[in-house]
């Protein structure tokens, strides 16, 4: 029985010793230096495989060119079709960012990233690049669907949704409970109120508890400014 000295460079060694047994280097740059081609457009079984000690398969390259990994797949490799939740968690070891997309050049405009719907192949969610006029699109599939839900967090006790400038001041924000909410009317500046003065000439008892508590409603979501 022949080596895995007396085989090297002659056939694949099956038992090698060294990790130079097996080396394939082509003559050429341009030659790649091993193809595996499938049997038919039919074919099921995988191109290639690896397997641990036990003959279970870690990885492979199914016939259509997709990688796939088992439980057992190197840690840090994208596993590009997941079979089970999970599969694909970035978790820091330290206090740093998870996940960083870097835009390609300054003056691209496509998205950064994407989020498509198998079916329809329709965009459901994305980041552009400033310039896009998109730079956070939502797009809803299904016309039943709500396309947009913010859900508060028990016992909130901030701003469920917060619009601001460039300082972080306030544009427009919603608070927990839903204690307020904007009916399709187009945006105004906030109102002039009346004076404290007009509303205590009120003689009717009625009337005046009626248009103080409007005012006040008023001031309190920030359409009025408080009486002068």
């Amino acid at each position: 029985m022949k080596t895995s000295q007396s085989l090297l460079g002659q056939a694949i060694v099956p038992e090698p010793a060294t990790n130079n047994d097996n080396v394939i280097r082509p003559l050429l740059d341009a030659v790649s230096p091993l193809s595996l081609q499938r049997h038919s457009a039919g074919q099921s079984g995988a191109l290639l495989r690896f397997l641990d000690e036990t003959g279970v398969v870690l990885s492979s390259v199914d016939a259509t060119g997709a990688f796939t990994g088992a439980a057992a797949s190197p840690a840090g490799a994208v596993i590009l079709a997941p079979a089970t939740a999970g599969r694909n968690t970035i978790q820091p070891t330290a206090d740093v960012t998870s996940l960083l997309i870097n835009r390609p050049a300054a003056n691209t405009t496509a998205p950064i990233f994407r989020i498509v719907d198998l079916v329809s192949a329709s965009e459901m969610f994305s980041i552009s690049p400033p310039g896009s006029n998109l730079p956070v699109l939502i797009q809803n599939i299904n016309p039943s669907d709500v396309g947009f839900t913010l859900l508060e967090a028990s016992g909130q006790s901030v701003s469920t949704f917060f619009i601001g400038d460039s300082g972080f001041n306030p544009l427009f924000a919603v608070g927990p409970g839903a204690k307020i909410g904007f009916l399709g009317a187009a945006p105004v500046v906030r109102q002039t109120n009346g004076t404290a003065a007009d509303l205590a000439a009120i003689a009717d008892a009625h009337v005046k508890a009626f248009l103080t508590a409007v005012s006040n409603g008023l001031v309190n979501l920030g359409l009025f400014a408080a009486p002068a």
